[in-house]
């Protein structure tokens, strides 16, 4: 398995500049910071009509706000005693011989982000839809295309996408979560997420706009791919073609006891750029995606 060296993810991150039991996919504040952007980089005409959906939502006020609502649809449902109908398709889930994602198709399951996409595309473009359902599917698309830019989404089922990879250091909890979270909080410090994303949007140029839209989904899992599988991440160990949980274990064995990474001030440097790229490349496909859909409102 050829898995990038850690100077090429970042070379790549500039140019470009499991289980339901998973955690919140990136945090509330990278979802935001995400959608934000998109209402920033997207046509008026689709403005107009994102924000005449969002008027109708009971419990958001904007949709930078909204883009948190598929992870809390999962609180909602334990506090019902019940499961998440849609928690499967806040992630992918590959084989640990994976080397590249080359297609839009979920090879683990019957659903997964990509089918979530696909699915909740179609129903925002349908004009004969009605307006709960295409306000439902723009909330979901929001935060989908959210969640495949954090490259833990884009992972393996055994240590449940990182969660089950316990971390020190500078972030103290899991890797999941270091990535979701720590990451972000350590790039940004305290913010509001509208003036970080107008910061990371007047930041994006033509010749990227250009080149990240240019790609289709597949790709982008594929960048968080190939992410999250560089040895300096220190998620997997690759070892003849396979990206092994260690050097002595294929895959994370029920009960065993989780391998521990330190996260350092090396680590916050090296994957902070590599962070605020992936808000800066959710957000501007976002838009792209809502203009596709929406601009001829």
């Amino acid at each position: 398995m050829q898995i990038r060296k850690l100077s090429n993810v970042v070379a790549v991150a500039a140019v470009l500049a499991t289980s339901p039991t998973r955690v919140l996919a990136w945090g509330d504040q990278a979802h935001r910071i995400i959608c934000a952007i998109a209402m920033r980089e997207m046509s008026e005409s689709s403005r107009r009509e994102v924000n005449r959906l969002i008027a109708m939502d009971e419990e958001f006020s904007n949709f930078a706000e909204s883009c948190v609502w598929a992870d809390h649809l999962r609180d909602k449902a334990r506090r019902r005693g019940g499961p998440d109908a849609r928690a499967h398709e806040h992630y992918i889930n590959v084989a640990r011989t994976t080397t590249k994602i080359r297609t839009d198709t979920c090879t683990l399951a019957d659903e997964c982000l990509f089918s979530a996409l696909k699915s909740d595309e179609k129903i925002l473009s349908d004009r004969r839809a009605s307006d709960a359902d295409r306000l439902a599917a723009l909330k979901f698309l929001g935060h989908w295309i959210g969640d495949i830019h954090q490259p833990f989404h884009v992972s393996y089922a055994d240590d449940r996408g990182g969660n089950s990879i316990d971390t020190k250091g500078e972030c103290s909890s899991n890797l999941h979560a270091a990535w979701d979270q720590c990451l972000v909080h350590k790039r940004f410090r305290v913010g509001d997420a509208g003036k970080i994303a107008q910061k990371l949007a007047s930041g994006i140029t033509d010749e990227q706009r250009r080149q990240w839209t240019a790609v289709p989904p597949a790709s982008w899992a594929d960048e968080s791919y190939q992410i999250v599988t560089s040895p300096a991440v220190k998620y997997c160990v690759e070892h003849n073609g396979t990206c092994r949980y260690s050097a002595r274990e294929l895959e994370l064995s029920p009960h065993k006891t989780h391998k521990i990474v330190a996260i350092g001030p090396d680590y916050i440097e090296t994957y902070g750029p590599v962070v605020e790229v992936r808000l800066q490349q959710a957000g501007e496909r976002l838009a792209n995606v809502l203009d596709r859909l929406l601009g001829s409102h």
